[in-house]
């Protein structure tokens, strides 16, 4: 992930929180630049997924850390998930950019 981010990263401490392998929860907070938020995106999703969407409420509530929100107003930068065969969602990965911080997540169960 650190290689996805500005170089400074590669030193600097930042906000990030995972528990579980297989089943995981992984998010992380990173103060950065709309510019730089651009491009952490584009070298982490697909053309496809860089979408503007409403963060949906179980995604915005999935991370336990402390700088974390609980909800978030802005829509997402990029947006993916898999769905199992009977439609629930298996897990998703996102990214939004708010209040000076990118922020993102990956899960699966």
């Amino acid at each position: 992930m650190r290689l996805v981010l500005p170089i400074r990263f590669l030193v600097k401490p930042l906000d990030i929180y995972r528990m579980g392998a297989f089943d995981y929860i992984m998010c992380m907070r990173v103060p950065l630049s709309r510019s730089e938020a651009a491009s952490f995106v584009e070298r982490q999703f697909e053309k496809d997924e860089i979408i503007r969407r409403s963060v949906p409420i179980e995604q915005g509530r999935l991370c336990p850390a402390k700088f974390w929100p609980g909800s978030f107003s802005s829509k997402t930068l990029a947006y993916s998930e898999t769905r199992w065969s009977n439609g629930m969602v298996e897990g998703s990965t996102g990214a939004v950019y708010e209040n000076g911080s990118l922020y993102f997540w990956s899960w699966t169960q």
